[in-house]
């Protein structure tokens, strides 16, 4: 392994492997995804974590996989005074607890190329008053996504297709409140 801007690459001769541990944790991912709900859809999967989307929860999980299931993304955003209506439940599966910071990122992930959940995404970083945002952005390999996004909350004008006009990001941002 080598190690360089604090992640470590792997070799060519390493491919083999890196293939078999990949597959594993897409095999484990869905195995634990069926286990958990019937109608899961995955979003998002890196290592053992991953985000997805159901409408119901398979009843009496094992409380090893139940408590490993945190909401996310819009399904949160209540918490912090805003108000979105949704008929699927969005969830991260991980051993470890979320940050504030992740359900901005996981909100994005649910469609990055869609302005409407990225003006969720933009509606909930005031409330959590992060600075951090690009950090966990850089995790789930959408650094650059992000960094777009809260530029156009400082230009206040559209430079992409996947964010609203300016007025209708406004216009959004009253609907939640």
């Amino acid at each position: 392994m080598i190690k360089e801007n604090n992640r470590f690459l792997r070799s060519n001769r390493h491919a083999l492997f890196e293939d078999f541990v990949d597959n594993y944790y897409k095999y484990k991912a869905n195995t634990n995804l069926r286990a958990i709900s019937q109608n899961g859809l995955l979003i998002w999967q890196r290592g053992p974590e991953f985000l997805f989307k159901a409408e119901n929860l398979n009843a009496g999980l094992e409380s090893d996989l139940e408590n490993k299931i945190h909401p996310t993304a819009i399904n949160i955003f209540s918490k912090y005074g805003l108000d979105v209506i949704t008929d699927m439940d969005y969830y991260f599966f991980s051993k470890k607890p979320l940050c504030e910071e992740e359900f901005f990122v996981h909100t994005i992930l649910i469609d990055p190329y869609s302005p409407i959940y990225n003006s969720y995404a933009l509606a909930l970083a005031p409330k959590l008053g992060s600075k951090n945002f690009i950090k966990y952005a850089a995790y789930y390999d959408i650094e650059a996504h992000v960094r777009t996004l809260l530029e156009y909350i400082d230009k206040k004008e559209k430079t992409s297709d996947f964010v609203l006009p300016w007025k209708e990001y406004q216009e959004l941002l009253e609907s939640l409140v």
